[in-house]
């Protein structure tokens, strides 16, 4: 009796732990991530890791691509990529095709950011978000 109540309660934590909008370290990759907004994005990956000075932010961004609040959805979603013409910087709806992607993740591209790989569910999260449609919430 009590380890069937100790394997449900354990079930709702795991449960409880996976509720974050960010797709979280939860998602074991088996089930398509959803739910990631560009708010969530901006929040947790663009402001604390890319919007800073010297980077991706100010009047004279690195490659011409701003990522502060406000500023990042303009200067992503359907934009040539300064790097790699060939491409969009982020392409609704194909994370595939989208570069901002590779450069999160492309070890053979000069990954970012600069202080190192993020982690798969943080990829993750942006990879749902452009192929839901890249939209501006």
């Amino acid at each position: 009796m009590y380890r069937k109540l100790f394997a449900v309660f354990l079930i709702c934590i795991a449960l409880w732990g996976c509720s974050e909008k960010i797709v979280s370290e939860c998602n074991t990759g088996t089930i398509p991530p959803s739910g990631a907004k560009l708010s969530d994005i901006q929040k947790s990956i663009f402001t604390p890791r890319c919007a800073l000075p010297g980077c991706h932010s100010g009047s004279n961004p690195a490659g011409e691509l701003n990522l502060e609040t406000g500023i990042s959805y303009s200067s992503l979603v359907s934009i040539k990529s300064k790097q790699n013409p060939s491409m969009n910087l982020v392409l609704p709806s194909n994370s595939t095709e989208s570069y901002l992607v590779q450069k999160m993740s492309n070890p053979a591209l000069s990954i970012m950011p600069p202080s190192g790989k993020l982690a798969d569910a943080l990829i993750d999260s942006v990879i749902a978000w452009i192929d839901a449609g890249a939209l501006n919430k």
